[in-house]
C-alpha cells in the first residue's frame, strides 16, 4: 500500500474479521498492491480485501493475537494449582480454629 506517485496519503487499515480487511482512504489517493494486481483507492472510497491462506500450504503459520480461541493449559493448570492450595489450607486452617476445647486450659 502506497500513495500514487510516493505522494503523502492518509488512510485507515481496520480489520473487520479474521479473513477480511478494509483500506479506506482520507486524503490522498492510494494504490495497494497484492499478488500483481493493483487497485486504486481516491479519497473517501474503501476498499474490502479478502484474507485467504496461500494454496502453498502457507496458511497456519502459528501465528497468535487478537481474537485467538482455545485454552491455554499451562495457565489453567497453574490457576488450578494455586486454588487447590488455597483451599486446602482454607480448610485445615477452619478445622483447627474451629475445634472446641473442653479439657482446661485452653488458649
Amino acid at each position: 500500500m502506497r500513495g500514487v506517485d510516493g505522494s503523502r496519503v492518509y488512510g485507515q487499515v481496520a480489520l473487520a474479521s479474521s479473513e477480511k480487511m478494509v483500506i479506506t482512504a482520507y486524503e490522498g489517493t492510494l494504490v495497494v498492491e497484492r499478488d500483481g494486481q493493483s487497485q486504486t483507492i481516491r479519497p473517501g472510497q474503501a476498499y474490502s480485501v479478502s484474507l485467504m491462506a496461500d494454496s502453498g500450504g502457507g496458511g497456519d503459520v502459528g501465528v497468535k493475537g487478537v481474537g485467538v480461541q482455545g485454552v491455554n493449559k499451562k495457565h489453567l493448570l497453574f490457576v488450578l494449582l494455586v486454588a487447590g492450595a488455597m483451599a486446602t489450607v482454607g480448610t485445615v486452617l477452619y478445622l483447627e480454629e474451629s475445634e472446641s476445647c473442653i479439657t482446661p486450659p485452653c488458649s
